[in-house]
C-alpha cells in the first residue's frame, strides 16, 4: 500500500505514494513501517537528494490513521491484545512522524484533497508542505473521543494568534489558503500543477541538485478565499477563554450565526467528547514550548491513557463503524482539570 518510484537518474528523488485510495489513503500500521523503512534507506543513500510524498487518487492525501483497526477486537483477541496493538501502532506512527520532522534531506509532501489526523502528522514534518485548491484539512479527533495527536501538541501550539486550541476543539475544516495563513502549510498551488512540479524536480536532478523551494516558487498561487483569518473578530475573544466548557459553548453558539462557515464550525464542535476536549486543552497547555521530540513523547503517553481510560472505542463506533452519530459518552459534562 506504499508505492515507490524514482524521479531522475543517477541522482534521484524518492517518490513515495500512499496507495489505498478506496480508504482515502488512511494510514495503517503496515504503511507506517513501509514509509519508515523507505525513508531510512533514502537518508543514507548519497544518490538520493530528497523525497516527494503524495497520495494516490484525487480525493485525499491521507484522511487519517486507520483507527477502526485499533478500536475493535480481531478474531480470537482479548482486550489486552487490542491494547498492545494500539500501543505498537502509535509508537511506530509517531516515530515515523518524528523521522520526517528530523529528516536530513528535503521532503516535499503534496497535501491535496483530504488531509486529516494521521495525514497531518505526515504533512507537518515536511520541509516543504504543499497544499492545493482542493485541500480540506482538519484535526477532528475530539469527535471520536480522542485528542489531536501525531505531533498536534507541537504544530497546533505554533498556529498564530493562539488559534490552535480553536482548531483542536472545533475540528473545523480549513482550506489551502487557511493552512498557509495558520502556519500549517508552506505553499498553496493548483491541483493541476502537480505534473509540472514532478517535471521540474526531474529536470533539476539531471544537474545533480534539488531545490524544492525553487520549484514551487516558479508556479502560480491560485486565488482562494481565506475562511479563518478573515474572521479574526470572531476568534479574538474565544482564544482568551480558559475553561473548556466556556470555549465549547461559545463555539457551539456560532450555530446562531448567518455565516455558513461559522455554522459548520459549530456543528463540528458539538460532536466533541467533553472528556477529550478537556484533555486536549490541558495537553496543549502542558506542551507549549517543548521540542518536537518531547511533544511526541507526551502524545504517546496521552494516547495510551486514551486507549485505557477514554472514550475512543465508543467514538469510533458511533462515527466510523455504526455511523449513527450518537456516541454514548461516559462523561457527559465538562469538569475542570489542570494541565
Amino acid at each position: 500500500m506504499i508505492k515507490e518510484f524514482r524521479l531522475g537518474g543517477d541522482h534521484y528523488a524518492l517518490h513515495l505514494q500512499l496507495s489505498s485510495p478506496k480508504s482515502l489513503n488512511a494510514l495503517n500500521h503496515e504503511m507506517c513501517l513501509a514509509l519508515e523503512s523507505a525513508l531510512l534507506s533514502a537518508a543514507t543513500d548519497t544518490n538520493c537528494l530528497g523525497v516527494f510524498i503524495d497520495g494516490e487518487g484525487d480525493r485525499a492525501f491521507c484522511a487519517g490513521g486507520d483507527v477502526r483497526a485499533i478500536a475493535t477486537l480481531s478474531e480470537g483477541e482479548v482486550e489486552a491484545d487490542r491494547l498492545a496493538r494500539a500501543d505498537a501502532f502509535f509508537t511506530d506512527e509517531y516515530r515515523l512522524d518524528l523521522l520526517i520532522h528530523q529528516f536530513p534531506k528535503p521532503i516535499l509532501i503534496w497535501g491535496s484533497g483530504i488531509v486529516m489526523g494521521g495525514g497531518m502528522g505526515l504533512l507537518q514534518g515536511a520541509s516543504m508542505r504543499v497544499v492545493t485548491d482542493s485541500t480540506r484539512m482538519a484535526m477532528p479527533e475530539t469527535a471520536i473521543g480522542f485528542f489531536p495527536d501525531v505531533g498536534g501538541s507541537y504544530f497546533l501550539n505554533r498556529v498564530p494568534e493562539n488559534l490552535g486550541k480553536v482548531l483542536a476543539v472545533s475540528g473545523m475544516h480549513i482550506n489551502g489558503q487557511d493552512a498557509v495563513d495558520l502556519n500549517l502549510a508552506d505553499r498553496l498551488l493548483g491541483d493541476d500543477s502537480k505534473a509540472e512540479v514532478i517535471r521540474q524536480i526531474t529536470d533539476q536532478l539531471l544537474t545533480g541538485a534539488l531545490d524544492f523551494t525553487r520549484v514551487v516558487d516558479s508556479l502560480e498561487t491560485p486565488k482562494l478565499e481565506a475562511q479563518v483569518m478573515t474572521r479574526r473578530d470572531i476568534w479574538k475573544n474565544l482564544v482568551l477563554t480558559e475553561a473548556p466548557k466556556a470555549l465549547f459553548d461559545q463555539l457551539v453558539a456560532l450555530s446562531d450565526s448567518e455565516d455558513a462557515f461559522l455554522q459548520q464550525v459549530a456543528k463540528t464542535t458539538a460532536k466533541g467528547s467533553p472528556y477529550a476536549i478537556e484533555k486536549t486543552l490541558a495537553h496543549l497547555e502542558a506542551t507549549a514550548g517543548l521540542s518536537v521530540a518531547e511533544c511526541f513523547d507526551r502524545d504517546l503517553d496521552l494516547a495510551k491513557v486514551f486507549m485505557r481510560e477514554g472514550e475512543f472505542v465508543e467514538g469510533v463506533r458511533a462515527v466510523l463503524i455504526d455511523r449513527d452519530g450518537a456516541p454514548n459518552w461516559r462523561q457527559k459534562q465538562f469538569r475542570e482539570i489542570s494541565a
